[in-house]
């Protein structure tokens, strides 16, 4: 609900006052799942207008009787500092899975932007657990990192725009058998 209140500030110029009351932005979570034998338990709470200002903060702890408890958490920024950038980052942390994830980027925001910028970057370390008739046969651990950086250029009447983009991409990623056969 909002109120607005003009006030008069002399013959030309006047001062406009907007009182806002927010509506309740944190979503707390409980998480149970049992199937198979394995059970999941968990909380999570995620706040989409984070002290008011728009930005989605979310944390999470999920608790699985077969391997442990994972933790994870994320931040998202949609307008850093009133600017046009965009922020997001998140990491997932377990038994069998590390994850970090970030990335920069300022978008074509609109018909008349011209040029947009942005970054990526990645890190995960897991553990992928392969199943045969219920039962864990194999297991694998993958490692990979990753960036991406890009810049764009948009060219054209704002309605009929022609876009170049520039990137640079790296990616390693390794696979290895850490325990049993290899399933073919």
């Amino acid at each position: 609900e909002a109120h607005i209140r003009v006030i008069r500030v002399d013959e030309k110029t006047v001062d406009i006052e907007v009182h806002t009351d927010d509506a309740w932005t944190l979503v707390p979570g409980i998480v149970f799942e049992s199937g198979g034998g394995i059970t999941e338990v968990g909380a999570t709470a995620t706040d989409t207008n984070f002290a008011g200002f728009g930005k989605k903060l979310w944390v999470e702890g999920i608790h699985k009787s077969d391997v442990g408890t994972n933790y994870a958490a994320g931040y998202n920024d949609p307008q850093v500092r009133n600017s046009w950038w965009q922020a997001n980052t998140n990491f997932k942390t377990g038994p069998l899975i590390d994850v970090v994830n970030v990335s920069a980027i300022r978008p074509f925001y609109s018909p008349d932007t011209e040029w947009a910028f942005g970054g990526f970057a990645n890190w995960r370390s897991a553990e992928t657990r392969l199943f045969e008739n219920g039962d864990e046969v194999s297991r694998f651990h993958e490692s990979s990192q990753g960036a991406q950086i890009f810049a764009a250029r948009a060219f054209g009447p704002r309605y009929n725009k022609l876009t170049a983009e520039v990137q640079f991409v790296y990616d390693e990623r390794h696979f290895d058998f850490t325990e049993g056969t290899p399933v073919r």
